[in-house]
């Protein structure tokens, strides 16, 4: 990825915004907000060339704005194509994607039906408050950080 706060490994710098993460201040939420906020024209004009990881990326966006989009641009495309999203895996990342056809599809989906629909209903209840409280802590964190 082309972007100043992406390396060449791809790590994302998240500094500017995290300087230090704050247990039950900080949610996943607020990084994927500044994630997509990143890609914006007034993050990167706010951006501060210490945080920036891709040093070139940060330079070219500042004095060469039209070669940096092209160059983002077909980076971009790049990412999209089959052989980028399914055969170039990091050794240490767990998440792998795959091509999947309809059929594998919905025997997978009738799978995880049939799984859960075999669960108790206590610990259907269970999981259901769970996820009820962990919605209700994520509002209140969300509505905090829009206001």
């Amino acid at each position: 990825m082309f972007h100043p706060l992406v390396d060449k490994q791809g790590n994302f710098n998240i500094s500017q915004q995290f300087p230090a993460w704050r247990p039950h201040q900080d949610y996943i939420f607020h990084v994927l907000h500044y994630v997509k906020n990143a890609f914006k024209k007034v993050s990167l004009d706010n951006l501060l060339e210490k945080y920036a990881f891709n040093k070139d990326a940060y330079r070219m966006y500042h004095t060469e704005a039209r070669i940096f989009a092209k160059l983002a641009q077909q980076c971009a495309q790049l990412s999209i194509t089959e052989s980028i999203l399914f055969e170039h895996f990091p050794d240490n990342n767990m998440i792998r994607f795959t091509q999947m056809n309809d059929a594998k599809f919905e025997e997978l989906k009738a799978q995880i039906l049939s799984t859960t629909s075999n669960a108790s209903t206590d610990s259907k209840s269970s999981i259901e408050q769970q996820l009820k409280d962990r919605f209700s802590e994520f509002k209140t964190g969300f509505t905090k950080f829009m206001n």
